[in-house]
């Protein structure tokens, strides 16, 4: 079920989200951005139908401190354990990228209003390396280890701030152009 929970988000997005291109930019404003470190409370405000929060981490992996949007469903509770899909940009783009320049917000409200689809947890990370890291691990050594940055420190920050799925079935991972091969990678 959650395999095809996951192929039918992907499907659509490819069909729908680049619809809105030139959306009004104007919406990110409305929305609830709390900029926050793993050691920080994070305070859920509800803003629209959905809950937005960037987060920051000072990756040790990377070098970087990286910013992540995390978008929760309108019916996000506390306690009750949701699926999360990890959505990658492309290269020289940036996570806000997902929310100033596609439908995203829009069909994903819509499509949980309607009961399209099961509500989940949505991550937008930053790729770090100004756009271009590739999602990849750089070479041994390197303070430029970005696969293990999504898996060491995202992934368990976002599980334990968030009310999400720790285990595999409960993970998704997509991304468009270089966030499609950091996925495939």
């Amino acid at each position: 079920m959650r395999k095809g929970f996951v192929l039918l988000f992907l499907l659509w997005f490819a069909f729908e989200c680049f619809a809105g291109w030139e959306e009004d930019k104007n919406r990110l404003a409305a929305y609830n951005r709390v900029r926050i470190r793993t050691d920080v409370h994070v305070d859920y405000k509800q803003a629209s139908n959905v809950t937005i929060q960037e987060i920051e981490i000072d990756s040790k992996q990377t070098g970087e401190k990286l910013h992540s949007f995390v978008i929760l469903p309108p019916n996000y509770k506390d306690g009750q354990k949701y699926p999360v899909l990890y959505l990658l940009h492309g290269g020289r783009n940036k996570p806000s990228d997902w929310l100033e320049h596609t439908n995203l917000l829009a069909e994903c409200e819509s499509l949980w209003k309607e009961g399209e689809i099961g509500e989940f947890i949505l991550v937008l990370p930053e790729s770090g390396a100004e756009g271009f890291s590739w999602y990849m691990n750089w070479k041994t050594g390197s303070k430029k280890q970005y696969k293990e940055y999504i898996i060491t420190e995202l992934m368990p920050m976002v599980e334990k701030k968030f009310s999400a799925m720790t285990t595999p079935n409960g993970r998704g991972l997509s991304g468009i152009s270089m966030g499609g091969f950091g996925a495939m990678n």
